[in-house]
């Protein structure tokens, strides 16, 4: 129990009653039959009942919180047959889901909100706020890095000196936080759609970095 990633589970439980709480409040108003693609010539059109709309991104989190115990279940099982690069620690699991939890739930309860309001007639920057919150979940991943990542995951990593490791991620870090500001502010005077693809690409590559240019600095010292 003590490397259930509990901080996670929270807010993920509180993402998910507050969902319900928003799907429940405007119940009344949502169409009975809801049309989520448009029928066109090749194709007809696709309609769901209401409620598979207001409990998509409950189940989301619901769906995700029984696959990570699957998994750590399976992962504890594998951990004697397999080399520790392949295997993270219990506590570095526990940390790398509560990110995963802290920082998908609100992401997601923006979301659901916004499809919500939407379809009940009522007007909702939706790609404004998903924007927001994306810059915010960057931001997050920016201000956590530096303590997720495990040097023994990491292969070739005798080659690598710690110091330019920890620096690496230190950087890489600062990096994200920038973006995600950048990001949540950028969606607001530009358009949001653009704004949000560059800060992800950036955001993979700023990851990317984090890992490559150390190992590529390590190897070129050998």
């Amino acid at each position: 129990m003590k490397h259930v990633p509990w901080a996670g589970v929270v807010v993920a439980a509180l993402a998910v009653v507050a969902m319900t709480a928003v799907g429940r409040q405007l119940w009344d108003v949502l169409p009975d039959v809801i049309e989520t693609r448009r029928a066109t010539a090749d194709r007809p059109a696709v309609h769901v009942p209401k409620l598979v709309m207001a409990a998509a991104m409950p189940m989301t989190l619901v769906v995700m919180g029984a696959i990570v115990a699957g998994a750590a279940a399976v992962g504890e099982r594998l951990r004697p047959r397999l080399h520790p690069m392949f295997v993270a620690t219990p506590a570095a699991r526990r940390r790398g889901l509560n990110m995963a939890f802290i920082l998908l739930s609100p992401l997601l309860t923006v979301v659901h909100t916004g499809v919500l309001l939407d379809l009940a007639g009522h007007a909702f920057p939706m790609e404004q706020a998903v924007g927001v919150a994306f810059g915010c979940l960057v931001a997050g991943v920016g201000l956590a890095l530096p303590r997720l990542r495990e040097r023994a995951l990491m292969p070739a990593w005798h080659s690598v000196p710690a110091p330019g490791w920890d620096r690496a991620q230190r950087l890489g870090g600062r990096a994200l936080v920038a973006l995600g500001v950048v990001c949540a502010a950028g969606v607001l005077v530009l358009p949001p759609l653009p704004v949000a693809v560059v800060c992800c690409l950036a955001a993979g590559g700023i990851l990317m970095g984090t890992v490559l240019l150390p190992l590529l600095a390590g190897l070129s010292r050998r």
